[in-house]
Order: C-alpha cells, then sequence, then structure tokens
C-alpha cells in the first residue's frame, strides 16, 4: 500500500474540505492511504500566524514520511501546497499531479508506473 500525501488548498473553505474528504475517500479502493495535512491538523487555527507556521512545520515532515505527493486542486495557488511540493522534490519523492476526475476515478498529468487504476 503506497501513502500519498495530498497537497490540495484549503484557505478555510467548506468546498475545499469536502473536496478533500472526497479525493481522500476516492484514492483508498485503488490501495492508497491518503495522508490529508487538511485533516490531520483540522484543530489548529490556520488565522493564527503561529499555529499556521507550526502546521506548516508538521507538513514538510509529514510530506517525508510518504511514498509519494499527489497535487489536486488549484495547489499552484496555496502557499502551502508549494512548500509541500518543494519538500517533496529537495526529498526526491515522487510528485503526481491529479488534474480530474472521472466519478472516482482520478486522471494524473503523468500516471504513475505503480497505478492500478
Amino acid at each position: 500500500m503506497k501513502k500519498a500525501y495530498i497537497a490540495h488548498p484549503f484557505q478555510g473553505k467548506k468546498s475545499n474540505l469536502e473536496a478533500i474528504k472526497h479525493i481522500c475517500k476516492s484514492l483508498v479502493p485503488f490501495g492508497i492511504m491518503p495522508i490529508s495535512p487538511v485533516l490531520t491538523f483540522s484543530f489548529m487555527n490556520d488565522k493564527a500566524p503561529e499555529e499556521r507556521s507550526k502546521a506548516l512545520e508538521f507538513c514538510e515532515e509529514l510530506v517525508e514520511t510518504c511514498d509519494c505527493l499527489f497535487l489536486t486542486g488549484d495547489w499552484e495557488g496555496s502557499e502551502g501546497c508549494i512548500v509541500e511540493r518543494n519538500v517533496a522534490l529537495a526529498e526526491m519523492i515522487p510528485i503526481f499531479e491529479i488534474v480530474g476526475w472521472s466519478g472516482d476515478k482520478p486522471f494524473f498529468k503523468k500516471v504513475p508506473s505503480w497505478w492500478k487504476g
């Protein structure tokens, strides 16, 4: 089972939270253990600078424990997603971008060689 870090913008938006839940749930049948910092650190206040900084620090460490990173949603417009991507690049953790969905099946920009979808 692959542990995939899910990098998706949150910005306190309920629609992003629902999208993240959908993404995580949709990946499980494909043998993926989704690791979402949004769901994991939901107890932290993203609007409090000290807590946001600490959460980003946690995210950086969490990325390093995963087999790959999945970029989803409007990740390019998210400071947190950029930080997570940079950590994956520095640690040479494979990065895959999910560019769309057909029902519960993701479409990748470049399909992972181990993907069984």
